[in-house]
């Protein structure tokens, strides 16, 4: 059997346990988006906005990386590039809400709290390109592919872990504004 195909198939029921918990989360997120649509819809605090989208993208990054690993047979290239797009789209929603929060800031509200809450997002979604990266970069390293496959699976274990904790924190600060 191909190494990849085996290390993918070694973390199907992680990423099955994993999948269902930030599916689960996604729906709550979304329920609580249409519910609150007057403190976060198009006219509410753009700051809450950002924290919502980014609550809402952490889960859903988890979720489809959950959903990719959980593929059969997929060669060590194409997971690479799919796992770099699924991190370039968290990175990117990430730094989108940084910039909103940054301007919110500039009318005169103390935002630097929640500006600091990104920074394990930003972090998680960087843990989910580095086995990209090293997929990726596989046939150029001089490790063993042992070592590479348990590296990669080290990095892809700890992302979702830490994008289901920076995702449950920020909306923990949803949580008293959804009452306003």
């Amino acid at each position: 059997m191909d190494p990849i195909a085996e290390f993918v198939a070694s973390f199907n029921s992680y990423f099955s346990a994993i999948a269902q918990v930030s599916g689960g989360l996604v729906g709550l997120v979304f329920v609580a988006l249409t519910f609150n649509i007057r403190t976060l819809g198009l006219r509410g605090d753009p700051t809450l906005q950002a924290l919502a989208r980014q609550t809402l993208s952490d889960f859903l990054v988890v979720l489809i990386l959950s959903l990719v690993m959980l593929v059969p047979h997929v060669p060590a290239d194409n997971l690479g590039i799919v796992i770099a797009a699924i991190s370039a789209a968290g990175l990117l929603r990430a730094g989108q809400s940084l910039l909103i929060m940054r301007r919110a800031s500039a009318s005169g509200a103390p935002r630097g709290m929640l500006a600091r809450r990104f920074g394990l997002s930003i972090l998680g979604n960087r843990l989910v390109l580095a086995p990209s990266l090293l997929l990726l970069a596989r046939p150029s390293l001089t490790m063993s592919p042992s070592a590479l496959l348990s590296m990669a699976g080290s990095l892809l274990a700890s992302a979702p872990i830490l994008l289901l904790l920076s995702g449950c924190r920020t909306a923990w600060l949803l949580v008293p504004h959804s009452t306003d």
